[in-house]
């Protein structure tokens, strides 16, 4: 569970700073709430619209991951 947690930190905050908000869903559940937006595609709208008229933007989470993609690739 704190893995899980931490992977799903990690990954939306490389997710808000490099605009990719499809990836920027995922850790939200279909119904899930952010800052009083309901819904996950709602929420993903919500970060179209307010990351829109920055240039870029860095989270600092201080937390690694790795994609596993074969034996021998991460």
């Amino acid at each position: 569970m704190i893995v899980s947690n931490c992977q799903n930190i990690s990954r939306y905050a490389m997710a808000v700073d490099g605009r990719h908000f499809d990836t920027l869903g995922e850790p939200f559940a279909l119904d899930g709430e952010f800052h009083g937006v309901r819904g996950r595609q709602t929420i993903v709208d919500y970060y179209r619209v307010r990351t829109a008229s920055f240039t870029t933007s860095t989270h600092c989470a201080h937390i690694w991951h790795f994609d596993v993609e074969s034996d021998t690739r991460v």
